[in-house]
């Protein structure tokens, strides 16, 4: 795979530019770096392998961005839009437009690919690419009814998206990806690491895909001040994981009424509040058990259980699994 990205407006932003083009199977790259431009803080992590490149960016801005996006080498691209919202015009293809709004994932196939992605100012707007080589993707994608047509794009060569409409991105997505910008693994080993993680993140991309396909897509129609307002709701669920508010309490933090909330955070995030509250404190807790040298009652108290009784009763419902067995098994 051979990606090139640049900014055109301001200039000065390198993101990629050759990393996805190793041509040794065990070899793996990493770059952080922190990029300045014209009222533009441009901070990201590049892990490159020989069949794939996450490219993870973090931008502060106070001016319009249009970076240009070129590859001569079909791949498979998999854009998640954590905090930020952006839009795609497409050269040469059927496509020409796609926007992305926050919280929002899908997955692109391209022969080649020249495009604009332009973004708005914004503090914080995060967002991840990860693109693979196209040998690497069709060993994962199931020979199944819903995927047909996105196969089918495949084999003709033709530029396709895996969802007419984007998908909401799930705690349990945004905990891998969080494992993946952080880990501390050298070598073989974290190109080890990261390739598991990211078939972990295809494969709750193609199950997502094939549960909604042919229900109607979630209503899009919110204006940005509300999508804005539901990203503080999340960042105060995650930030309050052991104590957290009421929905009256949420509502009134972020300016609006109980109502308007749960419909327009569900029309986000693609579930309820205390669904995605209940997602966020067994992923973190999962988290906690696995990387952190602390036992069974000391997670359910950092996540605000009375007992590790009801911890691990709401944990075993989530996971299908105790806390104390998963502790086991990543050792």
């Amino acid at each position: 795979m051979t990606v090139a990205v640049q900014s055109i407006n301001p200039e000065g932003i390198a993101v990629a530019n050759g990393l996805c083009n190793l041509s040794d199977p065990e070899a793996i790259d990493e770059i952080d770096r922190i990029n300045y431009a014209e009222g533009v803080v441009d901070t990201n992590k590049i892990i490159a392998s020989s069949d794939l490149c996450f490219c993870y960016v973090n931008i502060d801005s106070t001016t319009d961005i249009d970076f240009k996006i070129m590859s001569e080498t079909p791949a498979l691209q998999m854009t998640f839009a954590i905090s930020t919202s952006f839009l795609y015009n497409f050269e040469g293809t059927d496509l020409k437009v796609f926007n992305f709004n926050m919280n929002q994932h899908n997955l692109i196939y391209y022969p080649w690919l020249s495009c604009t992605n332009s973004w708005v100012p914004g503090q914080g707007q995060e967002m991840v690419d990860i693109i693979l080589s196209a040998a690497f993707f069709e060993k994962y994608l199931p020979a199944r009814k819903a995927f047909r047509a996105f196969t089918q794009h495949l084999e003709k060569g033709k530029m396709a998206l895996l969802s007419p409409h984007n998908m909401p991105i799930t705690p349990e997505m945004l905990n891998i990806i969080r494992e993946i910008i952080h880990n501390n693994r050298k070598g073989v080993f974290k190109k080890m690491l990261v390739e598991a993680k990211v078939i972990e993140l295809l494969m709750l991309q193609l199950e997502q895909f094939e549960e909604i396909s042919g229900n109607p897509p979630l209503c899009s129609h919110l204006r940005k001040s509300e999508v804005e307002r539901m990203q503080e709701v999340r960042n105060i669920i995650l930030n309050n994981l052991s104590n957290p508010c009421s929905l009256i309490d949420l509502a009134h933090q972020v300016g609006t009424n109980e109502y308007n909330l749960k419909r327009a955070f569900k029309e986000v995030f693609g579930t309820t509040v205390f669904s995605y509250l209940n997602q966020a404190k067994m992923e973190k807790a999962k988290s906690l058990l696995i990387s952190e040298e602390l036992n069974v009652t000391q997670v359910a108290d950092i996540m605000g259980y009375n007992d590790a009784t009801n911890f691990t009763a709401a944990f075993k419902k989530h996971f299908g699994i105790t806390p104390g067995k998963i502790k086991l098994t990543s050792f």
